[in-house]
């Protein structure tokens, strides 16, 4: 990784491990040929194209994190070519969206701290109110929020005090 440049945004998304990842590949195997395929290569032709396409680190999370159009775009040919997509994308969502994530957890009695899932769905259980309500019902002593598609840092944040957190304080950090 560290013969690899630094990470480059927008028009070519690229991190230094998606190149370090590429260049191992190459030096690896000669039989194959392989692309690291930045956001401004993500085009109908380019998935018609490739026989496997390994998607980790420009996933539909980070598209999102770019722009709508490109989230939009990444969408829509993940499923049409999903047969070539590797993860598979019900594996992907699964892991990105946190509620659905719990929910399999759950399900297959796997422990898990305890946790709220709010969706944009239910405006009822989205309110600060309802919010601040829950916590103080469940006795937490602190929390953390974060997206459902919170990829990385963004979205993240603690409240490691509840004496510090009021009903304001979540509907300022909901905005």
């Amino acid at each position: 990784v560290s013969k690899i440049g630094k990470r480059t945004w927008i028009k070519n998304w690229s991190a230094r491990i998606n190149n370090s990842t590429v260049n191992y590949l190459k030096h690896l195997d000669t039989k194959h040929t392989f692309y690291n395929i930045k956001n401004n290569d993500i085009t109908k032709a380019t998935f018609e194209q490739m026989d496997l396409i390994f998607y980790s680190f420009m996933d539909f999370v980070a598209a999102k994190v770019i722009s709508a159009e490109l989230y939009n775009l990444l969408m829509k040919l993940l499923k049409k070519y999903e047969a070539k997509v590797y993860p598979p994308l019900k594996y992907t969502i699964m892991i990105a969206d946190k509620c659905v994530y719990y929910d399999y957890l759950q399900k297959h009695n796997i422990p898990m701290s305890p946790f709220l899932c709010l969706s944009k769905n239910n405006r009822k259980n989205t309110t600060p109110q309802y919010i601040y309500n829950q916590i103080v019902e469940k006795k937490w002593n602190g929390f953390i929020g974060k997206p459902i598609l919170g990829s990385s840092g963004t979205g993240f944040r603690m409240y490691p005090n509840m004496k510090n957190v009021s009903e304001y304080e979540i509907y300022r950090q909901m905005r």
